[in-house]
């Protein structure tokens, strides 16, 4: 109101549009400060057919959680709708006073890089909660490792969005870079519910493709190695790496699994 003279606001803050709750079908709002979401949960809300148990269990695991985690976990949430109100709001004020579209640009740049990090900070909260769930003995609960990744996946797209709304290179690379990270954690024998029906290639193959492509697209966004040199090697070692699984894994398809040096498994190839 200070920043526009007007007194008072045209409208009350519980009437504001409200995104998240929008895009989640109402699953995640500040009345229910749940991380969990994905967007086949959301269609099955859209068609009105009943929640999988998985998603309930997922829901106890973080609420056995520490008081200090949960408690972070939730402000994560509320930060990401609060920023994503807020922007909704001033983008509705510059509307009406464009006049002031210099210092809102700046404003709003700003709010989109705060949802970003919230964004991407709920994501990597709900992968190390994964992480820890696979290293447990209820690892091979069916569905279950699927719902945390799911749901840090949606997070981190939501804060790339963010942050490529907002033009900042630096943070959108390093998202692709978390968005890598899932992709790898998906070729993971426990996520075999998503796994793909494809003769030419493994589910594992698939998902390290699509983790290459993350990275590449990393690249694209910077640019050049000039426009920051440390998240540039960052990346360019990471897409080494997942080449290089993906590499291998494609030996073990192609040639088999044995002991066969590379060069005799070739020659067998050879018409």
């Amino acid at each position: 109101e200070a920043a526009f003279g007007l007194s008072p606001l045209p409208y009350k803050f519980s009437n504001l549009p409200d995104p998240i709750r929008t895009k989640t079908k109402g699953l995640v709002s500040l009345q229910s400060l749940s991380a969990l979401y994905s967007p086949v949960l959301g269609e099955m809300k859209k068609e009105k057919r009943p929640e999988p148990a998985i998603w309930e269990e997922a829901r106890s695991i973080l609420s056995s959680q520490g008081l200090l985690q949960r408690d972070k976990r939730q402000v994560l949430v509320a930060s990401c709708i609060s920023y994503n109100r807020a922007i909704g709001c001033f983008q509705e004020l510059c509307d009406a006073y464009p006049s002031t579209e210099e210092d809102s640009a700046n404003i709003l740049a700003l709010l989109r890089q705060r949802l970003g990090d919230a964004c991407n900070e709920t994501g990597k909260m709900l992968l190390a909660v994964l992480r820890s769930f696979l290293s447990s003995p209820n690892a091979g609960t069916q569905g279950m490792a699927d719902v945390f990744l799911d749901s840090a996946q949606f997070w981190f797209l939501e804060g790339l969005e963010a942050f490529e709304a907002s033009g900042d290179p630096r943070n959108v690379a390093l998202l692709r870079c978390n968005l890598c990270q899932c992709c790898k954690l998906r070729a993971n024998a426990s996520f075999t519910s998503q796994a793909v029906a494809d003769s030419t290639a493994s589910h594992a193959e698939i998902c390290l493709e699509k983790a290459a492509s993350h990275l590449q697209a990393a690249h694209e966004r910077l640019g050049t190695r000039e426009t920051d040199s440390t998240t540039w090697d960052m990346v360019s070692n990471e897409l080494a790496a997942t080449f290089l699984v993906l590499a291998v894994r494609r030996r073990q398809s192609l040639l088999g699994g044995g002991a066969t040096p590379v060069v005799l498994e070739s020659l067998r190839l050879t018409p």
